[in-house]
């Protein structure tokens, strides 16, 4: 296999793992939601320590997230356009459905 195709191979598992994975923006939406209902006083006192937990859990788990993307985005950055034709390839069966 060329150089080129081992790349490309490359870039197209990452992009299939991370189309696996529950998305960043779902996490952030558990995110806002927590905020939200903290704000409105849907907690209890004694529950504030596990929602914080939780709450601590998933922002850095999702700046983490984040962190690997943008550098698996830089070790791509001479393909691109490659990496975003695969998200749409592996996307687009799911909007036929």
């Amino acid at each position: 296999m060329s150089k080129m195709n081992e790349s490309s191979e490359e870039v197209k598992k990452i992009a299939i793992e991370k189309i696996a994975h529950v998305k960043i923006y779902q996490l952030n939406l558990i995110v806002e939601i927590i905020n939200l209902a903290s704000t409105r006083g849907a907690f209890k006192g004694e529950e504030l320590s596990h929602v914080g937990a939780l709450y601590d859990t998933l922002v850095s788990g999702i700046n983490r997230a984040l962190e690997l993307a943008k550098e698996d985005l830089e070790k791509v950055s001479e393909e691109p356009k490659s990496l975003v034709s695969i998200v749409e390839e592996e996307e687009e069966p799911k909007k036929t459905k």
